[in-house]
């Protein structure tokens, strides 16, 4: 608190008890990523999680796809072995600890994700937690929803 006024998550997991194929999981995308990048990002944004982007107008899909083409795969690989869900320790105790401090902190989701909208009940019952779903919006808040998005937080930051 003494560095920090406000700490603003625009998702951030909470490890849930790892299952042997749910731990596999990161590194069989991995494994993809790097060996077919065009391949990856279609078999990505072909899972339920990403219905939402699969509405979006052509155009926004396609701008978004090729930033994502971009990217380097083994970098891409190496993002999904290091930074998976699998591998961050549950951060509620972090969060409620923050909150109890008088840290503001901001939990934004998709009404459309429903891990992330789920975690927000749990979110919101720490002190000084702020909760935002966006309805009619998926996993990908920034791309579906980016002017509420950047209302909200300017919101928070003020």
């Amino acid at each position: 608190p003494d560095h920090a006024a406000s700490c603003a998550f625009c998702a951030w997991p909470m490890r849930r008890k790892m299952t042997r194929s749910r731990w596999r999981w990161p590194w069989a995308w991995a494994a993809l990523a790097g060996s077919s990048a065009e391949e990856f990002w279609q078999k990505w944004y072909e899972q339920e999680l990403f219905a939402s982007f699969r509405e979006l107008p052509e155009q926004k899909r396609k701008s978004w796809l090729e930033q994502r083409r971009s990217l380097e795969p083994a970098a891409i690989a190496s993002q999904l072995r290091n930074l998976g869900p699998a591998r961050h320790e549950d951060l509620f105790p972090v969060l409620n600890s923050l909150g109890a401090q008088g840290v503001r902190i901001l939990f934004l989701a998709g009404e459309l994700d429903p891990k992330y909208s789920a975690l927000a009940q749990k979110i919101a019952s720490i002190p000084g937690a702020e909760v935002e779903i966006f309805p009619g919006v998926g996993h990908i808040v920034p791309l579906e929803a980016p002017e509420a998005l950047a209302l909200r937080i300017k919101k928070f930051i003020r």
